[in-house]
């Protein structure tokens, strides 16, 4: 059995804030739910679709903070998925006069950034991830190796095997 890797501490950060952003729309939404059903009318509707919005993205931020937290693989596409829709999101209420979201933006692209890191996806079971672009034929000669007899073929075809 592999050595469990440490957490890094960035991915304890990532879990306080999933936590605390799942609680926030837990009780945001919530509190959208109870007083759109107070005030009735076209608020009732429109406030409980956004609510049940609200309520389900609390619980994939819970999701994502507890995968986080066991460094399971799914949390990192997961996290990496919350960061790319907060992001867009944040780009998108700008024009509207929304400015907060600049930090909104710049929190996600931090979040983007830290966790296509080497030892960051070393930890959710990534194992070498790839350079990013960096060194391309590195990469591919990395993906030909791979087990599998489609990959032999290829590589064959390809002239990366001897023709024993």
């Amino acid at each position: 059995m592999a050595a469990r890797l440490v957490r890094p501490r960035g991915i304890t950060v990532l879990v306080l804030l999933g936590a605390l952003e799942g609680a926030v729309l837990l009780l945001g939404g919530l509190l959208l739910l109870i007083f759109s059903g107070l005030v009735g009318g076209v608020f009732s509707a429109t406030g409980g679709a956004t609510a049940g919005l609200l309520l389900v993205s609390a619980i994939f931020n819970f999701i994502v903070a507890y995968g986080y937290w066991n460094g399971f693989g799914w949390a990192w596409w997961g996290g990496l998925i919350l960061a790319i829709i907060g992001a867009i999101g944040a780009i998108l209420m700008m024009p509207l006069g929304v400015m907060t979201m600049a930090l909104s933006l710049i929190i996600n692209g931090l979040i983007i950034y830290y966790l296509t890191q080497p030892y960051v996806q070393e930890y959710f079971g990534r194992s070498r991830p790839l350079s990013g672009g960096k060194n391309l034929m590195a990469d591919s000669r990395r993906l030909l190796n791979a087990s599998g007899s489609n990959a032999r073929g290829l590589r064959a075809a390809l002239g990366y095997c001897s023709s024993a």
